[in-house]
């Protein structure tokens, strides 16, 4: 997977709020995050304003290893029998660099399953 074909949820945050975000603060206790998924370009620059877009590693790329389940992206494990297969949820590790701001570009080359060989 390149970044150009990758799914619209991991490079819209990119995209439209670049880095004028670096210098908003985190939610407040009891505010709700603010999603950009389906947020309108007013609605971002409100929330800009008042400070609540921004997670710890928020814009930075990453590219994850590929037995680390993603619903977006197919997780083979280097396997050709898992070839095309998406997982129906997030690995906590996934969902824990979404949450606080990363952005999941592709995922990395390894191994048929992690050289994994049984007796």
């Amino acid at each position: 997977m390149t970044v150009w074909n990758a799914p619209p949820r991991l490079l819209l945050g990119t995209v439209l709020l670049g880095a004028s975000l670096l210098s908003c603060t985190g939610p407040q206790a009891g505010e709700e995050p603010f999603d950009v998924v389906e947020a309108t370009i007013h609605e971002m620059q409100q929330a800009m304003e008042e400070g609540r877009i921004r997670g710890p590693l928020l814009g930075i790329p990453v590219a994850l290893k590929d037995n680390v389940h993603t619903n977006f992206i197919p997780t083979t494990g280097g396997a050709l029998v898992f070839d095309g297969f998406v997982p129906p949820y997030d690995a906590t590790l996934t969902q824990n660099l979404l949450d606080a701001g990363a952005i999941i570009l592709a995922k990395t080359v390894m191994t048929e399953l992690a050289n994994f060989m049984a007796s």
